[in-house]
């Protein structure tokens, strides 16, 4: 820049202590300029820099899926962008026992899920026979988050039964995120709603509140009953209309054969 000053000035005519006036003011002026934009864009990049830091904090907090264990005790983690707790709750008196016992927050998803299964089998909450029913439930808006807590729930929970001794059935399922809140309204994990519900397409007049504290196990056990009777009547229904088809036939041959 100073270059380019020097030269401007050198096709002026005019006094010379006048030209040397001027060039020097300018040339004084120029680094002044120069440091006033180095100052606003270090400001832009320094507030630029606090916002991310902050948009990075923020998404620390905010619960963007969710995961429920249910054994017996019912435990929801919220589970944030980077698929780590940032909560976790008790939805009964056993569940609540598990939360406290456990600092789960902050901790990944696979460590948070293989230590409540760990420490319901140690407490007793698995039968030994592997009749036991573990309902992990993730819930996310995005398939592909969903799916990926998903399986690395399922891996936490079969790891966690292996080093435990302890078989156990394992029934996977997902849900929207919207679905969570329902549940928590009832005071249930979104799992267990998914079951109730279940149950009540195949049994309309069984109520909520009448499974709200019912172990997993023989929940899916009255589904599966259900569902069997369900498949036995209309097996019966089939087998009645095939009697009632062969019927008609037979009776239409004999009135074909009338004189």
């Amino acid at each position: 820049m100073n270059a380019e000053i020097r030269k401007a000035f050198a096709a002026i005519r005019a006094d010379e202590p006048l030209v040397a006036a001027t060039r020097q003011k300018l040339l004084g002026r120029a680094p002044a300029r120069l440091r006033r934009r180095l100052a606003l864009r270090s400001s832009v990049l320094v507030m630029l820099a606090v916002c991310l830091l902050a948009a990075s904090l923020v998404s620390v907090r905010i619960p963007v899926a969710a995961v429920s264990i249910d054994i017996n005790p019912g435990i929801g983690l919220d589970v944030n962008l980077y698929n780590r707790v940032i909560a976790a709750r008790g939805f009964n008196p056993a569940g609540q026992a598990i939360v406290a016992a456990l600092a789960l927050e902050d901790k990944s998803v696979r460590t948070a899920v293989g230590a409540v299964i760990a420490m319901a089998a140690r407490q007793g909450y698995l039968a030994g026979d592997g009749s036991s029913l573990i309902a992990l439930t993730t819930s996310a808006d995005l398939v592909p988050a969903r799916n990926q807590l998903a399986k690395a729930a399922e891996k936490a929970a079969r790891q966690a039964l292996d080093e435990t001794g302890q078989p156990a059935e394992i029934l996977s399922s997902h849900t929207a995120l919207a679905r969570v809140a329902q549940a928590r309204e009832l005071g249930i994990s979104p799992g267990r709603m998914n079951l109730i519900e279940k149950l009540q397409e195949l049994d309309p007049e069984s109520e909520t509140g009448d499974y709200l504290e019912t172990d997993l196990a023989s929940l899916m056990q009255r589904i599966n009953q259900l569902k069997q009777q369900e498949r036995e009547a209309e097996k019966a229904t089939r087998d009645v209309d095939k009697e009632n088809r062969r019927n008609d036939k037979a009776n239409q041959g004999k009135g074909g054969n009338k004189p």
